[in-house]
């Protein structure tokens, strides 16, 4: 049992046992077969029946209610509630959503929609998973494409399985309500249906020729023709990080044309992908307002990252060259001739200052 409302919470929300047994939140906290959500929206129960251990036999089958009312809460809801709310009463909507281990499946099968075909009626009758066998009887109602009503029984083909067929003489739909009456295993009685539609019309089993409008993918490989976009071009957008090539592959694989007839697919190949259609005039193509409008977001686009991000250019006429020779003599890794020079300048440095200081205290003890 789902209950809908803007503010649930302002609602009491119960049921009611066909006994006369008041289930509320609290009892459904302590009873195993019963959950009790409550959200900002949706306040539900979600039970299996029998729903109280304690009381079996008035907790399952019969009428039971649903009691909604006001609560305490909703005495002190505040104004700005209401104003959003614009309505003096609180809106809400129940459903009610019951699920039976009785599983009542019919099916509908054709091998062909032309007139004259024959339509076959299948039923799956199970409870528990299990087969109903031998404790239910079978029908459709089916009216005709001219308004007549035709009854067809279904006998037991097998347990708990159910089966018959009818020609379909005339153009049009044919609605089949699918009608089930009998007993449980526990002995209660019981009733299903369904209905279900069967459709011939004269060329039904022909393909349907493809529906196709091909401007779109005409118009991205004009405008991704060399004529359109120069070379320039085409590098700067390359050094931005956008793939032409690989712009035109996804453009080719959306615009495919299927061939049912051929049981396959051929790529597009328009005839103007390579050149332009003779009597097709560029400028006004590029005048088009979509047209200059996606030309100038490129623009800006690139406009805007001048300088931010890109590639190193080489000069002209300069070329880069990697081989691999032989391994040189000597270590692998080793200081560069500057660091050697440097380094050899320091030691020197420090030798003269070691020097020097023995002749200082040889003086100082000569003077003394």
């Amino acid at each position: 049992m789902i209950l809908l409302s803007p503010a649930p919470y302002y609602i009491d929300f119960r049921l009611q046992t066909p006994d006369g047994k008041i289930i509320d939140p609290s009892l459904a906290g302590a009873e195993p077969a019963i959950q009790f959500v409550s959200t900002g929206r949706v306040s539900y129960y979600r039970a299996s029946l029998p729903m109280l251990a304690t009381n079996v036999a008035g907790s399952h089958s019969g009428q039971w209610y649903a009691l909604l009312r006001l609560s305490d809460k909703a005495r002190g809801v505040d104004g700005e509630f209401m104003k959003e709310l614009k309505s003096p009463s609180l809106p809400y909507s129940l459903l009610v959503h019951a699920y039976s281990n009785l599983e009542f499946k019919p099916i509908i099968l054709q091998k062909s929609f032309e007139p004259g075909a024959e339509v076959v009626v299948q039923v799956a009758l199970n409870q528990y998973d299990i087969p109903l066998e031998k404790h239910a009887s079978i029908w459709a109602e089916i009216k005709r494409p001219d308004g007549t009503d035709v009854i067809l029984a279904l006998p037991e083909t097998d347990a708990g399985r159910f089966g018959g067929s009818f020609v379909t003489s005339l153009t049009g739909v044919y609605t089949v309500r699918m009608r089930v009456q009998g007993t449980t295993l526990e002995g209660q009685t019981f009733q299903r249906e369904q209905k279900l539609t069967a459709v011939v019309f004269p060329g039904g089993d022909k393909t349907p020729p493809p529906v196709s409008d091909d401007r779109l993918c005409r118009l991205l490989s004009c405008l991704l023709n060399e004529k359109v976009l120069d070379w320039e071009f085409i590098k700067s957008l390359e050094a931005k990080g956008i793939n032409l090539k690989l712009l035109e592959e996804c453009m080719k694989m959306y615009c495919r044309e299927t061939q049912a007839h051929l049981g396959g697919e051929h790529e597009y190949t328009p005839s103007g992908a390579a050149q332009i259609a003779p009597g097709l005039d560029v400028s006004q193509l590029l005048g088009q307002p979509e047209v200059r409008k996606a030309i100038s977001a490129i623009q800006r686009e690139l406009k805007a990252t001048e300088g931010t991000l890109g590639f190193a250019k080489l000069k002209e006429g300069i070329t880069i060259r990697r081989e691999a020779g032989k391994r040189p003599p000597g270590p692998w890794f080793d200081l560069s001739p500057e660091d050697k020079a440097s380094s050899e300048q320091e030691h020197e440095q420090a030798g003269k200052k070691s020097d020097s200081k023995p002749i200082d205290r040889a003086k100082k003890r000569q003077k003394r």
